[in-house]
């Protein structure tokens, strides 16, 4: 069925667009199918920020055995036009660290977007905002892209006690 519906959406005629996106909702709703749920994401993205949100989302889980690299950036990328910087950056440092826990799922090129786009967005929120007490204490926790502070160091013992 995704191979039909994705057929019939390349064909760009409006009744078939409109059976593409119900064949993708019947899967990635009724079936938690993945290529389904980011083909929505992508199909919302332009005219229903918060739909493809929870399509990218959903698709950023991906299968019992790792994520949907693609689905994390772009969940992020999302969050941070709806306004929510932090949970944009746990996306896209998610995005740009698939490799570490899951190495069958990253793509070097992805990766290698996710990285620069970590890099950007740490960068603006460092030097071009101003965060609120509650907006830092959320981004603390995706501060740092290489597991910042190192386990069983003095700065770990810190940031552990300042998590607590």
């Amino acid at each position: 069925l995704y191979t039909v519906a994705q057929s019939l959406n390349q064909r760009n005629v409006g009744e078939d667009r409109i059976t593409s996106v119900q064949l993708w909702h019947a899967l990635a709703d009724g079936a938690d199918h993945v290529a389904s749920a980011v083909a929505l994401g992508f199909s919302y993205a332009e005219v229903d920020k918060e739909l493809a949100l929870k399509y990218f989302v959903q698709a950023s889980n991906g299968d019992d055995e790792g994520p949907h690299q693609a689905s994390l950036y772009n969940a992020g990328r999302l969050l941070l036009e709806l306004n929510d910087a932090a949970s944009s950056l746990a996306y896209i440092r998610a995005c740009a660290t698939v490799e570490k826990n899951y190495p069958a799922y990253e793509t070097p090129a992805q990766t290698k977007t996710c990285k620069e786009a970590y890099e950007l967005l740490s960068n603006q929120i460092m030097t071009k905002t101003t965060p609120g007490i509650e907006d830092a204490i959320e981004m603390f926790l995706y501060a740092s892209i290489d597991d910042v502070p190192q386990e069983n160091t003095k700065e770990f013992t810190k940031w552990s006690k300042a998590m607590e």
